[in-house]
């Protein structure tokens, strides 16, 4: 459809119409006297916003879904809404006194990946020098001790038996200590 601007006045209309009210009803359709034609081509030039461009109106625009949003048309005489596109992340909490959370965050702000892992030693890296306490190496510092004798099957710790002989020592003349163990008596 092409308009082009046209001052369609009064006397122009009277020529081709006989009835003064066919007339009045296109004169004045602004409200500011404003003749059909330039309505006309302010109607097709202005920047309207649409849902699919149209062959009649030249200044449309589309409304279309983003990497973001989408738009959700409800079709005629329904509403027309925006929702924002998935982003993978599965609507849950996340995280508790026993459970770590981990997260990742997109240039928008928006969560786009998210988990939790129960919060134990099993799922920490260590480091080179400072170790997780774990009863292994707690059993292992144990029985490597000097002094201390450690039963792997009971748990019972004790202190080595001293090689000092058993005996009072009225006045002795010599104590070895060695690791705080008295290892000689004389």
């Amino acid at each position: 459809m092409n308009l082009r601007q046209t001052g369609i006045t009064r006397d122009l209309l009277a020529k081709f119409l006989d009835n003064p009210r066919a007339i009045r009803a296109f004169e004045n359709l602004d409200g500011n006297g404003t003749d059909i034609g330039v309505v006309v081509v302010a109607v097709v030039s202005a920047p309207l916003i649409g849902l699919a461009l149209t062959d009649e109106l030249t200044a449309d625009r589309v409304l279309a879904d983003g990497a973001d949003i989408v738009k959700v048309d409800g079709g005629a005489k329904g509403n027309l809404s925006f929702a924002l596109t998935s982003t993978g992340a599965a609507a849950a909490s996340y995280g508790s006194a026993t459970r770590l959370s981990r997260f990742t965050v997109d240039a928008k702000g928006r969560i786009t990946f998210a988990a939790d892992y129960a919060l134990n030693s099993d799922n920490v890296t260590e480091g080179g020098t400072n170790l997780f306490f774990t009863q292994a190496r707690a059993r292992l510092s144990l029985s490597s001790g000097t002094g201390i004798n450690y039963n792997n099957s009971t748990g019972v710790i004790a202190f080595a038996a001293t090689p000092a002989a058993n005996g009072t020592y009225a006045s002795p003349t010599s104590i070895t200590i060695t690791n705080g163990i008295i290892t000689a008596i004389s």
